[in-house]
């Protein structure tokens, strides 16, 4: 009876640990999806970036980390164009501007404090419906 009682506490607690295991992979997927883009666009239309590991780190605010290039009719995925620089490990490539006279939408290194506090601020000026 006791070993009964203790194979059903073991499987219950290998089956927890199993589902503990799929539920943290399936939020390091959606974290690792979430795209910084310009805004109303659909994330799908962005293809992931590649950056040269070899590259120098860009300057925060000042060099831009790559570019995403776009077609008038909108209709097409945009295609990435590698700069010459990359951000470093505690920043991310966000958006920064449109250049419409060069059909770019330039990206910029922003550290994740300050994503942080811009998402933030984002989140009390709009509502989402």
């Amino acid at each position: 009876m006791m070993t009964k009682s203790f194979t059903n506490i073991t499987s219950a607690l290998l089956a927890l640990v199993v589902i503990c295991s799929i539920l943290l992979e399936c939020c390091n997927a959606n974290e690792k999806q979430k795209k910084f883009v310009p805004p109303g666009m659909n994330p799908d239309m962005f293809p992931e970036p590649d950056y040269d590991p070899q590259a120098p780190e860009c300057t925060p605010l000042r060099e831009p980390c790559g570019f995403y290039s776009f077609s008038l009719h909108g209709k097409t995925p945009f295609k990435w164009i590698k700069s010459w620089c990359r951000c470093g490990d505690n920043q991310e490539c966000v958006y920064d501007r449109t250049d419409m006279k060069m059909r770019l939408y330039r990206q910029m290194c922003v550290s994740r404090e300050q994503l942080q506090e811009r998402e933030e601020e984002f989140e009390r000026k709009y509502i989402y419906l």
